[in-house]
């Protein structure tokens, strides 16, 4: 036996009574080395397919060996698994460290409260996750292993449990990853769940009898009935409703009411949604947990719009088995973006892209659900659905309707509250926001809009309300002594009115700057303006944040620094002279911000979305074909250059109200294309 062999392999054959010899090569010794390989390899040859593998392990000592085979399968199993886990939470132990006492040895609690915290156990959340993901890893090895070294169904089988098992593998891998688990406590989660599984099976007992489907029917059918501004008067009712709801229990009950509105109309639902985007830091408490009134409104009717599509595939009769017609679906949708559409999907895809640079996972997801998927989904829902001329300028009076009630409300709050930011000898008006320079960055894209349909507006209501808001709108303004707003945003806009809008709006521009000019002499002394002009204070802050913003750039050119992370890695840059002021959350220019959240693809996405913008916008100003539409895209131009111009020296679109105004601004553009076709030869 030279090579631990004789090159032979005896095979009895009790059923059939007979004595045979194998002499595989050595190719198969070095493969399956050991009895136990060997052995694994010839019941895999030998018992067909259908042959349950642990059968065969009892079946020498239990005469029916079907009747325990599940029993067996279980067994086995769960052995398996539990061994994984425990010698993964030991690993768990290791990877983290244990504390030591000065003779070198450690004692740990067997277990603890499984809450995130000091309290460390040999089972804890931590290590039980480790020995789970180590069951995973096992787990996927072995399938891995199986696939490649078998054929047939076995193979298969093999296959399937290793493509899904590298989803739950990466998910684990990046919750084992982080420093705390980005969950509630258990204790509270689990407190929680049942509260609300045994209230809702008390509700639903309690609830039964009652013939809700046929009412809920009726009460459809009639909301179905209304008309376009009564059904909104409902929703927003219900959505007041909800505002005023004291508890958990009536806030749910008033948002099933909303939900029951938007679901008859989201028509309705979509103008409720615009007019609450300047709106956005409203918000709702549900217990822990809140949400904006513009989160809530957008969900609810997109959830609409993709359960009618669900319905219609669903009722479809041609096209095949339903995972095909869905599918047929999915490709016309694909087939049918045009260019902006894909720069929304870039920016997606870039915010997704940033998660892995993020060094704060919790405040990057938080920032893509209510800053870019909000986004999204308001131009998602503008952009698709019938909508006629008139929808869309309903849509527009409702975006100027929400900016004066804005404009109103901060007035009121400056003339008669004391809920006012007092700096540098004057009085800020901050409005529904934290900081004056919010409420200047919402009313100067919507400002432009309101002066460009008073000029240039076809009907005279429509121009006389349109002014009408535009005149508190530019108090407003004014009082918030934005000093970005006064320099760089309205006088961009202006001269965009001038330059797009005529003769009229070139003069209105003039003697709107000339005001402007003259209000600002009586604030000369104060140090609000003059900082303006001498390199210190807030001036000097800037120069040196934006210096600090170009290195952070440079050290992170490719993927940025993450969604609203900046202020995270800002202390490692902060420049001396800017140290009264650690705490920034983005660099305060627009090509910073996209590129240190986003990465050089953020970067790319919106340069695509303003060239885009700006080519169809321009192209729809020069066809002048419908005299409301035109005056109300020379408003959204004018307030894209506020955007850009305010956003030099500002924030730009990383804040709810801000990334949804750009949104519906894109989405205008979009939709104005599709109601005004170029001429045969128009471009």
């Amino acid at each position: 036996m030279p090579n631990g062999y004789h090159g032979r392999i005896l095979r009895v054959d009790l059923s059939k009574g007979t004595i045979s010899t194998d002499t595989p090569d050595t190719n198969f010794y070095r493969q399956y080395f050991g009895g136990g390989a060997m052995a694994t390899y010839y019941l895999l040859k030998e018992m067909a397919p259908s042959v349950d593998p642990f059968v065969v392990t009892v079946y020498a000592r239990v005469k029916k060996a079907e009747d325990v085979a599940g029993v067996v399968i279980v067994a086995v199993i769960l052995a398996s698994a539990l061994l994984a886990i425990f010698f993964g939470a030991a690993l768990g132990n290791v990877v983290r460290g244990v504390p030591l006492d000065e003779k070198g040895e450690f004692f740990l609690p067997l277990w603890t409260n499984f809450q995130p915290g000091r309290e460390a156990g040999i089972l804890d959340w931590y290590t039980i996750l480790i020995g789970v993901y180590s069951f995973v890893v096992l787990m996927q090895h072995g399938a891995l292993w199986i696939a490649y070294k078998t054929e047939g169904a076995v193979q298969e089988r093999a296959r399937a449990i290793a493509q899904r098992g590298w989803y739950v593998m990466a998910a684990l891998t990046v919750i084992v990853s982080r420093e705390e688990p980005p969950w509630l406590p258990l204790r509270a989660a689990l407190t929680q769940a049942v509260i609300a599984a045994l209230a809702t099976l008390a509700v639903w007992r309690l609830l039964r009898p009652y013939p809700w489907r046929r009412w809920t029917g009726a009460v459809l059918a009639a909301a179905q009935g209304l008309s376009l501004w009564a059904a909104l008067a409902c929703a927003a009712g219900a959505l007041g409703l909800l505002a005023l709801a004291p508890g958990v229990v009536a806030s749910l009950g008033a948002l099933g009411m909303l939900a029951l509105f938007v679901a008859a109309r989201p028509d309705a639902g979509l103008m409720l949604a615009v007019f609450l985007t300047p709106l956005a830091p409203l918000e709702k408490w549900f217990g822990p947990l809140h949400f904006s009134f513009l989160e809530i409104v957008t969900l609810l009717t997109l959830g609409v719009r993709l359960a009618w599509e669900a319905v219609a595939i669903l009722r479809e009769r041609e096209g095949g088995a339903l995972w095909q017609r869905t599918l047929q679906r999915l490709r016309a949708g694909l087939e049918a973006l045009d260019a902006m559409d894909v720069g929304v999907v870039l920016l997606l895809g870039a915010s997704l892209a940033s998660l892995g640079a993020s060094e704060n996972l919790r405040v990057s997801l938080r920032e893509l659900r209510v800053v870019v998927l909000q986004a999204a989904f308001l131009y998602w829902l503008a952009t698709r659905g019938p909508m006629d001329r008139e929808g869309l300028l309903h849509l527009a009076d409702l975006l100027v309707l929400s900016g004066a009630v804005l404009s109103l409300y901060g007035l009121y709050q400056y003339a008669v509250t004391d809920k006012v930011i007092v700096a540098e000898g004057v009085r800020r008006i901050r409005g529904i926001f934290g900081s004056p320079n919010n409420l200047a960055l919402v009313l100067g894209r919507l400002w432009p809009l309101m002066l460009a349909v008073a000029l240039r507006g076809p009907t005279d209501r429509r121009r006389l309300l349109y002014g009408l808001a535009a005149v508190p709108a530019a108090a407003c303004l004014f009082l918030t002594y934005s000093r970005a707003a006064w320099l760089f945003g309205l006088p961009a806009a202006l001269v965009m009115l001038g330059v797009l809008a005529g003769r009229r709006a070139r003069v209105a521009a003039l003697a709107v700057l000339a005001a402007g000019l003259v209000a600002l002499v009586p604030l000369a002394g104060t140090a609000r303006l003059g900082s303006l002009f001498t390199f210190r204070g807030t001036t000097l802050l800037r120069v040196k944040l934006w210096e600090a913003a170009w290195e952070m750039a440079r050290d992170h050119p490719v993927w940025g620094v993450g969604l609203d992370n900046f202020l995270y890695q800002y202390p490692r840059y902060i420049r001396p002279e800017a140290l009264s002021e650690p705490n920034l959350s983005h660099p305060h220019n627009i090509v910073l911000d996209f590129w240190l959240r986003l990465g050089v693809l953020g970067f790319v996405t919106l340069g695509w979305l303003q060239w885009q913008f700006w080519r169809r916008g321009l192209a729809l100003w020069r066809r002048r074909a419908d005299p409301a539409l035109w005056a109300l895209t020379v408003g959204l131009l004018a307030g894209m250059a506020d955007t850009l111009a305010h956003g030099a020296v500002d924030a730009s679109f990383f804040f709810v109200e801000l990334a949804g105004l750009f949104a519906l601004m894109v989405a205008f553009v979009r939709r104005m294309e599709r109601l005004q076709p170029p001429a045969p030869g128009q471009h």
